[in-house]
């Protein structure tokens, strides 16, 4: 005898989905996945978000730290270096968070004022030297209010401010 043949017909005829059944319906089993995938994507969102701002913020921590490394190399030798090389820095610490490098220009060796950052009424950002990440997307422009511009965290007002791009 089969252990199937030991089972009342009724059960087997309800199966597990029925009135009074163990299972799930194929309803309710959709209802869950997709109340999951609702929030999956909710979570999925919260974190790139955190992450983004994390990554903003060790930006500004390193441009910061950046600035206090060029200033005194100035001290010491009374002149901004000419590229982020003479500070003779490890790779690591002139590399963003998002794998670009960080840009440097030297107000005193630029020829003809187009290669200067510029803000919103097209003043120069800075008196001295400009120094930004060009942000996630990796491209940038000089205006700060251009589009490709807005994810970058700049150096603005001589080292008073220093942040992303679209704050300023």
């Amino acid at each position: 005898m089969d252990i199937l043949d030991r089972i009342p017909i009724g059960v087997v005829r309800r199966g597990l989905s029925g009135p009074g059944g163990r299972g799930f319906t194929l309803v309710e089993l959709v209802i869950v996945v997709c109340a999951a995938a609702i929030l999956a994507a909710v979570a999925f969102e919260f974190y790139g978000n955190s992450v983004y701002k994390a990554q903003v913020q060790v930006a500004v921590r390193d441009v910061g730290v950046l600035q206090a490394r060029i200033d005194k190399y100035y001290s010491d030798n009374n002149a901004y270096p000419t590229t982020l090389t003479d500070l003779n820095l490890p790779a690591s610490e002139t590399t963003d968070p998002w794998g670009f490098q960080y840009q440097y220009i030297n107000h005193a060796l630029v020829s003809g004022a187009g290669h200067i950052r510029r803000d919103r009424s097209l003043n120069p950002l800075n008196p001295d030297y400009d120094l930004y990440s060009v942000g996630k997307d990796g491209d940038s422009k000089m205006p700060i209010t251009a589009a490709e511009s807005q994810d970058d965290v700049i150096r603005a007002l001589g080292g008073a401010y220093i942040g992303l791009a679209s704050a300023f």
